[in-house]
């Protein structure tokens, strides 16, 4: 019971938390910047330069599973979407990228359906599928052995393969990183955060429309 509450209510749901207040934080910092005056280009790109050097620092030498590496990256490109695009715009650029993964994987799992109709085809899957599982396999006991009984060496030689290994997938975790941070500015700017009062339907579609399609969608993965 308490894996399914958790499953439910918690798992999955606070990295687009954060990826929207990074969003949010991206615009008020703007904000504020041009309310004073401030060159904003500048600070920015020194800020997410630090972070970037945190979070490399993080997974090569604590845990390979770090997000604020991808985060940085995910920044530059928050800043070329962001500043000269028009308002109404923001949240279909953000819808968008949130779905391209999705679409992605479709289209992939898509394909691999039409090469299983012949048998030959049926046999390269079988192939691809039986090499990607050795190799995971191969992985994770390289990575019992580094981080279980190797040296620090050996263990920092092994986060390094583990860290190349998630930049493959950037792509996935990119797009929709930079769809949330889009969404995240669009609150800011729109105003939607600073007079929620004056956003009260946006509010109650929310409300009333995502949260309980996301609640379904929860249950049914169940």
């Amino acid at each position: 019971i308490a894996d399914g509450l958790i499953y439910f209510f918690v798992q999955g749901k606070f990295y687009p938390l954060f990826s929207l207040l990074f969003g949010m934080g991206f615009a008020v910092m703007m904000q504020r910047a041009a309310e004073a005056g401030r060159p904003f280009v500048r600070i920015y790109l020194r800020r997410v330069l630090a972070l970037l050097a945190i979070g490399l620092a993080h997974a090569l030498l604590v845990w390979s599973g770090d997000i604020l590496t991808t985060y940085a990256l995910v920044a530059l490109l928050l800043l070329l979407f962001f500043r000269d695009t028009p308002q109404s715009r923001l949240p279909k650029w953000g819808i968008a990228f949130m779905l391209l993964p999705i679409a992605l994987v479709l289209t992939f799992g898509l394909l691999v359906d039409l090469a299983g109709l012949t048998a030959e085809g049926a046999k390269q899957m079988a192939d691809m599928e039986r090499q990607g599982d050795a190799a995971m396999t191969a992985q994770l006991e390289a990575q019992r052995q580094a981080q279980g009984s190797g040296s620090y060496a050996q263990a920092l030689a092994q986060r390094w393969s583990d860290f190349r290994m998630m930049m493959g997938y950037l792509v996935f975790w990119a797009a929709q990183l930079l769809g949330l941070f889009l969404l995240g500015g669009w609150f800011v700017r729109s105003g939607a955060i600073a007079q929620p009062e004056q956003h009260a339907r946006l509010y109650a579609r929310l409300r009333w429309g995502a949260l309980p399609v996301g609640m379904a969608m929860m249950a049914i993965s169940m």
